[in-house]
């Protein structure tokens, strides 16, 4: 299998699994808005914030290396 495809179904699957990522914290922060405390809300921003950097990332990766595959 040449490196190409190789690289692109890895791409592919890191940006499916990016948009489910996203999505999931969208639907769990609207699940436990109401037992965030001004206590646990900055642990919970810190790392939804680090998680979704990294999945956006991801997806402008995927975004910018469309055309490479093509």
């Amino acid at each position: 299998m040449h490196i190409k495809n190789i690289f692109k179904k890895i791409i592919n699957i890191l940006f499916i699994i990016s948009w489910l990522t996203v999505l999931g914290i969208i639907i769990v922060t609207f699940l436990i808005k109401d037992s965030l405390t001004a206590y646990n809300m900055g642990d919970y921003m810190s790392i939804t914030g680090t998680i979704n950097l990294i999945c956006f990332i991801i997806i402008f990766i995927k975004a910018k290396t469309n055309n490479y595959f093509n």
